[in-house]
């Protein structure tokens, strides 16, 4: 399993997560001019580690996904942050065609106001992957 297959999964439980709402995903462009709310994914992966030497070793690789919901200032609060943890419910372990497996666990991670253009609240996905070598 490559980090890309891991960006991919979360990318898709995301989405999914937030139906309509315009998503900015890593190299991507998007044009905010008329959203009243929208979401950007930022992939932050650690260095693996490897687990087992030989023929069919295993690495670790773990990381972390930051989902930053943005909305504008007086539409009060919005519920995505709390959809998107809601989608990655506690200790969500996804298995992939090939037998590997990896494991997240998400939560709210507070929020601020950006240059008085939007509120932001992070949604922290930490995530763990045993992948063949």
């Amino acid at each position: 399993m490559t980090y890309q297959a891991i960006y991919t999964a979360i990318e898709a439980i995301v989405t999914t997560a937030i139906g309509e709402t315009p998503i900015q995903l890593p190299n991507s462009i998007l044009d905010i001019s008329d959203a009243a709310e929208w979401v950007r994914v930022t992939h932050l992966p650690a260095r693996p580690r490897q687990v087992t030497i030989g023929s069919g070793g295993m690495n670790f690789r773990p990381g972390m996904t930051q989902v930053d919901v943005f909305w504008k200032p007086g539409d009060g609060t919005t519920a995505l942050p709390d959809t998107i943890v809601e989608a990655f419910t506690r200790a969500t372990r996804i298995t992939t065609p090939e037998g590997q497996a990896f494991q997240f666990i998400a939560y709210r991670d507070g929020g601020d106001l950006v240059d008085d253009a939007f509120w932001q609240e992070r949604v922290l996905i930490v995530w763990n992957a045993i992948t063949s070598t």
